[in-house]
């Protein structure tokens, strides 16, 4: 006999069946100086299936806040171009997660004017080194302080 712990499960507020805790996204936000963390009460599934409809249904308003990013980030948007160009060309080969060994990796630019000079990282490791920069910076500049 296993002494396995199964993991907690939530009731999805949206198709109603209960499933593991793994399958909601975790949250966590500070309101009036008091963390609060926890679980978001819609599964991963039903949460992509609204996202994916709402993308669909308002292409215009997603179109527009993207080219609005386009414009305030053109340096970022001509890297990235570049390293796809690359990539297209031979030029630039895909390596593997430079911290979990990962094979589907994205190209990380530590300067923007050096366009493919990337770091390959995971999804995962990726989103979370623009986490730890995007930290960083707060820090720095002081913002979100009272």
């Amino acid at each position: 006999m296993t002494n396995a712990r199964q993991s907690p499960r939530l009731i999805c507020l949206t198709c109603n069946i209960e499933k593991p805790q793994e399958d909601f996204c975790k949250f966590k936000c500070i309101k009036n100086n008091v963390l609060y963390s926890g679980y978001y009460r819609k599964c991963k599934e039903c949460e992509n299936k609204r996202t994916r409809l709402y993308k669909r249904n308002n292409r215009e308003i997603m179109n527009k806040a993207s080219r609005r990013w386009e414009k305030k980030n053109l340096h970022k948007r001509k890297a990235n171009r570049a390293v796809l160009y690359a990539i297209n060309n031979g030029k630039l080969i895909k390596e593997l997660c430079k911290v979990c060994g990962m094979d589907n990796t994205e190209g990380h630019h530590r300067d923007y004017s050096k366009p493919l000079d990337v770091i390959w990282l995971c999804r995962k490791h990726h989103l979370e080194e623009h986490r730890r920069l995007y930290a960083k910076v707060k820090a720095r500049t002081g913002e979100g302080e009272a």
